[in-house]
């Protein structure tokens, strides 16, 4: 499933940081000066949640009398939907748009409707930045980009260490990659090995169907269900459907969704020990899991990387040449390595600048709660690790909806294991016929 709910997944008491303002030292991402576009401009700025822009907005507008930051902020869903219409109109749209990455696949290939950041330089910050990440807000050969990374949702494995170690099973983080290996096939080994102690109504993992999408990340085919040239290609994607269809038939997985009510009931009682959880996660685990013998911990993920979620800056093609360079240089500095910096702390939205990945201010990042894992540098090299970009045909957010639908109709009991990959290659083809 994708992100719908606000990017301040770490709320306030969640992490902490050390004082720490490390100097900018000229390379890409540090703090250096924009140019005024000139008096009088404004800049209207639609994001959704709670992205903390209004203090750094504060802070741009003082250091930059001639431009003001208007900040309009809406529910996730109808800010997108409402750009949607906006760009399909031509008409009244904002002059940077804050979008999802669920979403850019759509907005991609609508991509005359903003403004081709590559013609603004936007270019020379490319390496600056994941290279994933930045090849989401790209076309296919990458000759169009129509936004900046902000943030990524670096995912890792949070786990209930009290009931691993009831269960005779490693606890601590390390001793738990070490057990689990560099495989999901491990990480479901394990899994067995824990539902044969915790007995009934345990089970290893909330629901299979995000597996999925994990281990698709990681398997180096470069592209999600459809290929660069927006043809649908299953095959390639097969292994991680086979990894979560395997925790369904081992019987590992309480088929409980991420956050809905059931999964936040389960989280209360103690139904499942593993969820995959990106940074913006934490609170909802944090806030949802009262019992108070509840022990939290964070653990890498088997294989190379992993994110879910993540947003961008974009530009819709509507503003005036004034306006329009303002606000290209306005989402410049938002992406500078101290306001990323400063989003983690405030938000926990994780960095997408490589420069930041090892930085000394983001390893004081640290989150009392899950045991005092180091959040900012463990979410940030797990985004980082991801060794190359999935590219997302226009269809493809429908497609994975309907393809981890057939995962559930497995738990439920609606399709034979045996005939899941037939029929989720069907829904498939159906979303793309359509």
């Amino acid at each position: 499933m994708y992100r719908a709910v606000v990017v301040s997944a770490v709320a306030a008491g969640a992490l902490t940081l050390a004082a720490c303002t490390p100097a900018s030292d000229g390379s890409p991402g540090s703090a250096s000066p924009t140019p005024d576009a000139g008096p009088g401009v404004t800049v209207t700025v639609a994001q959704w949640g709670n992205f903390n822009l209004s203090a750094l907005a504060d802070a741009y507008m003082a250091d930059h009398p001639g431009v003001t930051i208007a900040l309009s902020t809406g529910d996730y869903a109808a800010q997108h939907e409402a750009l949607t219409n906006q760009i399909v109109a031509g008409a009244d749209a904002p002059a940077v748009a804050v979008i999802e990455e669920a979403y850019m696949p759509s907005f991609v290939s609508r991509s005359d409707g903003f403004v081709n950041l590559l013609d603004l330089g936007a270019g020379t910050l490319r390496d600056g930045f994941m290279s994933w990440k930045w090849a989401q807000a790209s076309n296919a050969n990458q000759t169009v980009t129509i936004a900046l990374p902000a943030d990524v949702g670096g995912l890792a494995l949070c786990y209930r260490s009290d009931l691993l170690a009831a269960a005779g099973l490693p606890s601590e983080p390390a001793a738990l990659d070490a057990a689990v290996g560099d495989t999901w096939e491990g990480f479901l080994a394990l899994g067995k090995q824990y539902q044969a102690k915790a007995g009934e109504g345990g089970h290893w993992i909330d629901d299979a169907t995000t597996l999925v999408n994990a281990a698709q990340w990681q398997l180096g085919t470069g592209h999600g269900y459809y290929d660069r040239t927006d043809t649908l290609s299953m095959t390639e994607n097969k292994p991680a459907f086979d990894i979560a269809l395997a925790a369904v038939t081992d019987g590992l997985s309480a088929a409980l969704a991420p956050l809905r009510d059931p999964w936040a009931k389960g989280l209360a009682d103690g139904s499942f020990a593993t969820t995959l959880c990106p940074t913006w996660m934490l609170s909802d685990i944090r806030t949802g899991s009262t019992d108070p013998q509840a022990k939290w911990a964070i653990a890498d993920l088997p294989g190379p990387g992993g994110n879910w979620g993540g947003s961008y800056y974009a530009l819709p093609n509507q503003s005036d040449a004034d306006t329009l360079q303002a606000a290209y240089d306005f989402i410049v500095w938002l992406t500078l390595a101290d306001q990323q910096r400063t989003l983690l702390t405030t938000t926990g939205a994780v960095p997408s600048l490589l420069s930041l990945v090892d930085d000394a201010g983001v390893a004081t990042v640290t989150s009392e709660y899950f045991g005092g894992a180091h959040v900012g540098t463990i979410m940030a090299s797990n985004a980082a690790d991801i060794e190359r970009g999935v590219y997302l045909g226009p269809k493809d957010p429908r497609v994975r909806v309907a393809v981890e639908a057939v995962i559930g109709d497995v738990e439920a009991g609606r399709v034979e294991a045996k005939n899941a990959w037939t029929t989720a290659i069907k829904s498939a083809k159906a979303v793309d016929a359509s």
